[in-house]
């Protein structure tokens, strides 16, 4: 941080401009939001300052940094939400336009900027362009709140903001830093990581930094490919991306040396076709060249079921599956049961990463189960 932040309940909101920079970069189809977990995060600070009758000004991006405007990633939808949530009418107005929305708020309105990352300034440029794309809002706004857990801090309306007023953490912000503190604190073992989801370099790369505080590491998704397909085990037709799989290979050797047990698929379910997919027991590891690895199979759910069961500390990272399927979904929602439902009581678990909690929501598995579920996986991952 370039500044001192503030607990929330430190600040003095009655009756004052708050500019909250929130993370509303949320799951988008057809212009429908299929997971408001981040939306549902900010109500309670939305809520706290609306109750100090403050003025409240929210920043937020979403969709790709592209610096034109594009309908489809339009927080037009996330305004209705919020205001749903809130119930009450939300303004809306874009940064360039908006003096006037902000001069004439009363006291308790909700001001929504569109999509920062319509305007190049937010994500590009000198220091001073950046001021100057920022200066309505430190003109007016006496406050910053940040809800933006693990934004980029280049951003202008991170950087800017936090150097130019008083700034305090909002209280998800708070809630996830305390939890994550608090699982470091009381990190117990056997600490077991399930990683899932996509196998990407990135995503690779910042994995290799917390491997080794774990005693087992279950292996599924697209992820498993990459971890068999290194081992030498043949995964069938899905195309694997060399630079991914060189970095698996390098996670590979570094939980060897450390003689951290990891444990993959043994079995899957395969499809012939992801245009016409039709679910087929793989009861083996190996998959043929002319199928593609659509979910975990039945030995493989039973082998993750054991390690789960005996965890103290649970880090879940991606789901299993292509959960969006319902033939393929069982891997997904079983892990998710596991951990919620038979892990033990004092087990602290966490549920990282925008695709785990979309999955956790669409297959209505028992959030309250989990200590804390982090949208924002690489903050998480930075912090551990």
């Amino acid at each position: 941080m370039t500044t001192t932040y503030k607990r929330f309940s430190d600040g003095n909101f009655a009756r004052k401009i708050v500019a909250i920079r929130a993370d509303l970069d949320v799951p988008l189809s057809n212009g429908e939001i299929l997971d408001d977990t981040k939306i549902r995060n900010l109500i309670p600070t939305l809520q706290e300052l609306i109750k100090a009758q403050a003025k409240v000004v929210i920043l937020a991006s979403l969709g790709e940094q592209t610096g034109e405007y594009n309908d489809e990633n339009s927080l037009m939808q996330v305004r209705f939400a919020i205001g749903n949530l809130l119930a009450k009418p939300i303004k809306f107005v874009d940064v360039a336009n908006c003096d006037n929305s902000i001069k004439f708020m009363e006291f308790g309105d909700v001001l929504i900027l569109e999509n920062l990352n319509f305007h190049k300034e937010e994500f590009k440029g000198k220091p001073a362009d950046k001021e100057n794309f920022m200066e309505k809002i430190t003109t007016y706004c006496t406050s910053f709140v940040n809800e933006a857990f693990g934004g980029d801090e280049s951003l202008a309306s991170i950087s800017i903001l936090e150097k130019k007023l008083p700034s305090y953490y909002g209280l998800s912000y708070q809630k996830d830093l305390d939890s994550i503190e608090k699982m470091k604190e009381g990190f117990r073992e056997p600490a077991v990581l399930i990683i899932g989801g996509e196998g990407r370099l990135d995503k690779l790369t910042g994995l290799k930094k917390v491997v080794t505080k774990f005693n087992q590491i279950l292996v599924g998704g697209e992820m498993a490919l990459y971890f068999l397909s290194a081992k030498g085990v043949k995964t069938g037709k899905t195309k694997l991306d060399e630079k991914a799989l060189k970095k698996t290979q390098e996670i590979i050797k570094l939980v060897e040396s450390k003689k951290i047990q990891l444990i993959l698929p043994i079995d899957h379910i395969v499809s012939e076709s992801l245009e016409n997919p039709v679910a087929i027991d793989n009861d083996v590891q190996v998959v043929p060249n002319n199928k593609f690895i659509v979910d975990l199979g039945e030995k493989t759910l039973v082998l993750f079921r054991e390690v789960i069961e005996s965890a103290k500390t649970i880090a879940w990272y991606g789901p299993m599956g292509r959960y969006e399927i319902e033939d393929f979904n069982r891997g997904t929602e079983s892990i998710g049961e596991y951990i919620a439902l038979s892990a033990s009581k004092d087990c602290v678990k966490v549920a990282l990463g925008a695709s785990t909690l979309v999955a956790i929501n669409k297959l209505k598995v028992k959030q309250k189960r989990f200590n804390c579920l982090i949208p924002n996986a690489k903050a998480y991952l930075d912090l551990a």
